[in-house]
């Protein structure tokens, strides 16, 4: 019999690399595209569906480990994972406070474009973890 999380974990780790793709091409386009008239609008579309599809990953993270465990966080997966999300909140919210804020702050905007980069590492240390945690490498 196949278990709640076998049948969950193919569908976390495609969900959730579609969301890290779509937030690295939302940096991409930050980083490259600001000529363009319309890079702002795509990246925040981007960002967004990305952050909102690995939100969703880890909500059937959450579903398919408490299905074999009542302990969430047990390895190194789990938590890079937390803090992966957790600085993507930072990192939207510096971005939101970029654009709403009528003065925008030199520090906002640097702090804004570091937390990404940081959170882009974090989410590759993540993607890293997981392929080690399901015996894939």
């Amino acid at each position: 019999m196949i278990s709640l999380y076998d049948d969950l974990w193919p569908i976390h780790a495609t969900i959730m690399v579609i969301g890290i793709i779509l937030i690295t091409v939302g940096f991409y386009i930050a980083r490259t595209k600001k000529a363009q008239k319309w890079w702002l609008k795509r990246h925040h579309l981007l960002v967004i569906i990305g952050w909102l599809l690995m939100v969703i990953a880890f909500t059937i993270a959450w579903i398919m480990v408490g299905s074999v465990s009542a302990i969430h966080f047990r390895v190194l997966h789990g938590y890079a994972g937390i803090t992966t999300i957790s600085l993507f909140v930072i990192a939207i919210t510096l971005g939101v406070i970029i654009t709403k804020v009528k003065k925008q702050s030199l520090p906002t905007r640097k702090n804004h474009r570091w937390i990404a980069r940081i959170t882009i590492l974090f989410a590759l240390v993540t993607v890293l973890s997981g392929i080690f945690a399901a015996g894939l490498l």
